[in-house]
């Protein structure tokens, strides 16, 4: 190659490098421009994405308040349920009760018509009753005026045996005084004879049939024309009491009960004996003393 030639290949390819550079520088233009258009959507889209991470950031927070809310909820609801679970077995055990409550209401029901109708007849019963009540008030004011007529007539019997009952008592009274006037002995032993001896002290105040008395002893006669059961418990309950009561100056002695009548049967005269007190029987003209 000569020099011209190379010289002109130098001159190719200098104009060569020279439309490469130039074409280079705008490319690099080209390119400036579009990376600064690059930049400005990038940073657009930075821009974008920044509001877009802030409205997800605020989603977020709004789902995490939305999940903490649906949570709550949740307990809420659970706590809802479990307390509908038991309303619903208080419930269950209500309705039970109250089938049982009518179960007995209907028992109850049904007895009260038992009631009623036996209310029924018993007021029909009564009716009668009192039909037959007033028949009977006037049957009875008959009566009434009877018995009336009758105790007239008891009254006068009454007065006339009570009469002829006193003159028995003061028959059998002397003839036991007189005996033991007589013959002042009972038991084997001698006394002092009393009768009709009455004493009232401190509001108390009793009379007593026949006292015989010696050193040692004191005995309390009670005398009837016929001995009776209630005439024994008188004297065992009452006189023996009385008489210690308003005779303390023969609270030293022993005290004697005696009971002496014309008649005993013969179990007042075992339950005498039995008990301590003396029997005194007439038999004859004298005294049969059967000693306690």
């Amino acid at each position: 190659m000569t020099d011209d030639e190379l010289k002109a290949l130098v001159a190719n390819l200098a104009v060569s490098q020279d439309r490469t550079d130039k074409e280079l520088q705008s490319l690099f233009a080209k390119m400036a421009v579009a990376q600064d258009r690059t930049d400005a959507q990038l940073a657009k889209a930075d821009a974008r994405q920044e509001k877009a991470d802030a409205r997800q950031k605020k989603a977020d927070a709004r789902q995490e308040k939305a999940d903490a809310r649906q949570k709550k909820a949740d307990a809420r609801q659970e706590k809802a349920d479990a307390r509908q679970k038991k309303a619903d077995a208080r419930q269950e055990k209500a309705d039970a009760r109250q089938k049982k409550a009518d179960a007995r209401q209907e028992k109850i029901d049904a007895r009260q018509e038992k009631i009623d109708a036996r209310q029924e007849k018993a007021d029909a019963r009564q009716k009668k009753i009192d039909a037959q009540q007033a028949k009977n008030d006037a049957q009875l004011a008959k009566t009434i005026a009877q018995m009336e007529r009758t105790n007239n007539k008891i009254d006068r019997l009454a007065e006339m045996y009570g009469g002829v009952s006193n003159n028995l008592g003061s028959v059998a009274e002397e003839f036991y005084y007189n005996s033991f006037k007589a013959n002042p002995v009972l038991a084997g032993k001698r006394f002092l004879v009393n009768k009709n001896i009455t004493r009232c002290s401190d509001g108390l105040e009793d009379e007593f049939d026949l006292l015989l008395v010696n050193g040692k002893e004191v005995f309390v006669v009670e005398v009837k024309h016929k001995a009776h059961k209630n005439d024994l418990n008188r004297l065992l309950n009452k006189k023996a009491h009385n008489f210690r009561q308003l005779f303390p100056e023969y609270g030293h002695l022993e005290q004697r009960l005696a009971l002496a009548a014309f008649h005993f049967s013969d179990d007042l005269k075992k339950s005498a004996l039995k008990q301590g007190v003396t029997v005194l029987q007439r038999k004859g003209d004298v005294v049969e003393t059967l000693v306690a």
